[in-house]
């Protein structure tokens, strides 16, 4: 018996006859190429070779292309390197060497590389400079523009150099001491508290109509009252005067802190005259004349008519003046006789009602 195969039948176990014709052969048909799934090409690279994309039949394991047709080969062949120009991975310095390359624009292998020699260095000269108080200061020195080589040599700073001023404390303000370097820089410390105020006390007695108290004041200026004391009120002393016959009684009184005021007010007494005194006894053709007086010293005069009168027991008005002003009524004690007589008599009296008047006035 024969096996079919993809592309040729086969068959089972027969007999034949060697004169004739004679057979028991059965032909098994070829069975046809079984290509599964595309395998999918597998690119060359610049050193690999590739594999083309393919069908392969599983039974009799030959390849095909896509359209069916079989393939004597499935290798691609590898590919050249396509070389690039020089490629600096290393700049070259002052300090180092560098490198460069070149490689494969294609599969970017490496195929060449060279080192890069170094640079002489690029110096820069730089004055010196002084250090401060709080940065550092370096002499003159040389450094490289291109990489870090320099002779540079620094100076370290000097530090801070404080002169002080203490600022004593005040009653309500604290102490301290400002600390001060020539470069400006000043900071406060030493703190000292407040002294507190040390008050001098002045007494303000109380008045009669102001309360009294205590002045606290201390050296620095400031100051408060406190301690009142209540008003003392007055304390008068009363002087009485009396009243007069023609003025009032009252009595003053009087504070020592020189308040004053009047009250308890009294009438006038009234002239209290004694019995009428005659001074002058009247004659045939002269009037007399008659007085009484008060103990204050007024006086009041009558007119007696003359015993020749037409009207012997009348009398003349009030005609009373103070001793003090008796030359005021001489010029009315002067013998006239008859109707003359009577006309100054009236003129007298008006004139010694009038002064009676003023001196009641005052």
């Amino acid at each position: 018996a024969k096996a079919p195969t993809c592309t040729q039948s086969g068959w089972n176990e027969y007999e034949a006859c060697a004169n004739c014709g004679y057979s028991t052969y059965t032909e098994i048909a070829a069975t046809g190429h079984s290509f599964g799934n595309w395998i999918a090409e597998i690119p060359a690279t610049c050193e690999s070779q590739g594999t083309l994309g393919h069908y392969n039949c599983s039974l009799c394991n030959k390849n095909f292309d896509e359209q069916k047709n079989e393939l004597n080969s499935l290798i691609i062949a590898a590919l050249k390197h396509n070389e690039s120009d020089w490629i600096v991975q290393k700049q070259a310095t002052c300090t180092a060497e560098g490198s460069k390359y070149k490689e494969c624009t294609v599969c970017k292998k490496v195929l060449a590389s060279q080192t890069i020699e170094k640079l002489e260095h690029n110096l820069v000269g730089y004055e010196a400079k002084a250090p401060t108080c709080t940065q550092s200061g370096w002499n003159e020195y040389e450094a490289c523009a291109n990489c870090s080589y320099s002779t540079y040599t620094e100076i370290a700073a000097t530090g801070h150099d404080y002169e002080k001023v203490v600022t004593a404390p005040t009653c309500t303000q604290s102490g301290y001491t400002t600390y001060t370097c020539h470069c400006g820089n000043t900071y406060v410390d030493d703190y000292v508290s407040v002294t507190g105020h040390d008050y001098e006390k002045v007494v303000t007695a109380p008045t009669c109509t102001q309360s009294g108290y205590t002045t606290y004041t201390c050296h620095c200026g400031n100051t408060y009252v406190d301690d009142y004391v209540n008003a003392t009120g007055h304390d008068y002393e009363k002087v009485v005067t009396a009243p007069t016959c023609t003025k009032g009684g009252y009595t003053t009184y009087v504070c020592s802190c020189g308040s004053t005021y009047v009250d308890d007010e009294v009438e006038p007494t009234g002239h209290s005259f004694g019995d009428w005194q005659e001074t002058k006894a009247p004659t045939q053709t002269e009037n007399g004349e008659k007085q009484r007086s008060c103990h204050c010293g007024k006086t009041e005069y009558e007119v007696i008519p003359a015993i020749g009168s037409n009207d012997n027991n009348s009398t003349a008005p009030d005609s009373s003046v103070n001793n003090d002003e008796g030359d005021k009524k001489t010029g009315c004690k002067s013998l006239i006789s008859g109707e003359a007589a009577n006309l100054l008599f009236l003129l007298c009296s008006s004139v010694i009602v009038f002064i009676k008047k003023k001196s009641y006035s005052l």
